[in-house]
């Protein structure tokens, strides 16, 4: 085979291959449509972790086009493995939903080979998309069972990533100090590998969970840190989220005009990106911060759109104490205690209150 004609970038450093890709991002995925099987799988798979951090419709139309083109090569692992990028790709934009389906061909397609990686992969992406769409015990099912296969294989940025989103669904579950633990192990991996990234988003979810232990000191000096990080790394997603967690934070911190505030800038900062999660997540706290009625009912539409059931709930409560109605409080309720979450009990005695 011939030498590839087209001159290799000169990339001094991380700033300036960020600069390159996104200066030929339009090119990549034009590549992928058009080239050689093999090759466009490659390319995909190689760079689809840059696009998926703000870019989710190009991560999603390359990682499409990588899938065709790993069909007709016929491997089913090469197969799996794009199939988890369109996986991450839906997730991002919001469509749960569709990603079920898409899991469930790379699962059956691994059974029948010993990629323990790819079927970790998967597992944590089946995670993923049980903690979206509201299936959380089954989630921490997944992440457990991801983290017993990875026992075998040892690989520690995979226990880091794991442990995170275990962390995340323990924290909904009400059990805040496993969480809390895991979230710091997690933090002590990335450290020990070097992955800035990976130890911000680490800090982050143990910031939310030092929210619902009242350590608001603690949280504020994390988000704090990890959201120099995000800009640093012009990380604009990672910074919406974190930025979110501010508002959260000063929302149970009593501090209801700077929660407002950082609420309104993360709406802003989601909108620009197109986040619709993360859009929902901000109406519903705005509209818990200021009992408006109309942001809350936003929320509530954009969360059944989403198929979030754990957000429809945090709307259904927040419009039962805006509006008085224990018809909404009722539905909170209820689906709270389908997700399992703690939020139920403390509703459901106020509905038992005279």
């Amino acid at each position: 085979m011939a030498a590839a004609k087209t001159a290799t970038p000169e990339l001094a450093g991380p700033d300036a291959a960020l600069a390159w890709l996104e200066a030929e991002r339009p090119a990549l995925v034009t590549s992928v449509e058009a080239g050689e099987p093999l090759n466009a799988v490659q390319l995909s798979l190689t760079v689809f972790r840059y696009l998926n951090r703000d870019h989710w419709s190009a991560a999603l139309t390359m990682s499409t086009g990588a899938l065709a083109a790993a069909r007709t090569l016929g491997d089913p692992v090469l197969i799996a493995r794009t199939l988890h990028d369109v996986t991450a790709a839906l997730l991002e934009l919001g469509r749960p939903e569709d990603a079920v389906p898409v899991l469930e061909e790379a699962a059956d397609l691994l059974r029948g080979t010993d990629d323990r990686d790819a079927e970790i992969r998967t597992l944590v992406l089946l995670g993923v998309t049980g903690t979206r769409l509201g299936r959380l015990r089954e989630a921490a099912e997944h992440y457990h069972r991801a983290l017993e296969l990875n026992q075998a294989t040892g690989d520690r940025a995979v226990e880091a990533h794991t442990l995170v989103n275990l962390g995340a669904v323990e924290e909904r579950l009400g059990l805040n100090t496993e969480a809390a633990h895991h979230l710091e192990r997690a933090q002590r991996l990335y450290a020990d590998l070097g992955d800035v990234d990976g130890e911000a988003w680490a800090t982050d979810g143990l910031a939310s969970v030092e929210i619902e232990l009242g350590r608001y000191e603690s949280a504020l000096d994390h988000f704090t840190r990890t959201l120099d990080i995000y800009r640093q790394r012009g990380d604009a997603d990672a910074e919406a989220w974190c930025v979110q967690g501010f508002g959260l934070l000063f929302s149970r911190w009593g501090q209801r005009d700077r929660a407002t505030q950082e609420y309104g800038r993360a709406l802003a900062m989601f909108r620009e990106l197109g986040d619709r999660t993360g859009e929902l997540y901000v109406l519903n706290g705005l509209g818990e911060v200021t009992d408006d009625v109309a942001l809350l009912t936003e929320a509530l539409a954009l969360a059944t759109e989403l198929s979030s059931v754990e957000q429809q709930a945090r709307a259904h409560a927040a419009l039962g104490r805006a509006l008085g109605s224990r018809e909404h409080y009722a539905q909170a309720v209820e689906l709270y205690t389908e997700l399992a979450m703690p939020e139920a009990d403390a509703l459901r005695a106020l509905l038992a209150a005279p």
